[in-house]
């Protein structure tokens, strides 16, 4: 029996992409995006992005929330930015309470062979801005 090359593998399964950042004090008002690499999260999009090597969909979204100081209950909205022009709006979140896990199911974002993805997070007009926030996000892929 011949065994199955990675690719192949991964084809027919789910597979996971963790992305994250660096510690940050978000501002009012202003969009963030992130992806791969951890750096800090920049308010231009596309710098981190995600390349989509196989077709699939993503389905699922788990968001792991930590700050170093809460802020007001304002809610900030989190998407998919897929090829740097399309949102798919996954949550809202709200950065009054820590640490929270945010899971997000029943997605149906398309992928194909040479798209790209990162995160998206604009920011409300806090009345107290949180303070030393990471967000660490892990996708799931079914191809």
């Amino acid at each position: 029996m011949q065994s199955k090359t990675t690719y192949e593998y991964l084809q027919s399964h789910r597979y996971m992409i963790l992305a994250a950042h660096t510690v940050y004090d978000p501002a009012d008002a202003t969009p963030y995006y992130f992806g791969l690499l951890g750096g800090s999260p920049p308010s231009g999009a596309d710098i981190y992005a995600i390349p989509v090597s196989l077709k699939g969909t993503i389905r699922t979204v788990v968001i792991r929330l930590d700050i170093g100081t809460v802020g007001t209950n304002e809610t900030a909205s989190l998407y998919i930015r897929k090829n740097g022009t399309t949102d798919y709006l996954i949550t809202t979140i709200s950065y009054d309470t820590k640490p929270q896990t945010i899971t997000v199911q029943n997605l149906a974002i398309p992928l194909d062979v040479g798209d790209y993805y990162s995160f998206k997070l604009v920011c409300p007009t806090w009345a107290t801005n949180p303070l030393q926030v990471r967000e660490v996000v892990s996708v799931y892929h079914e191809s």
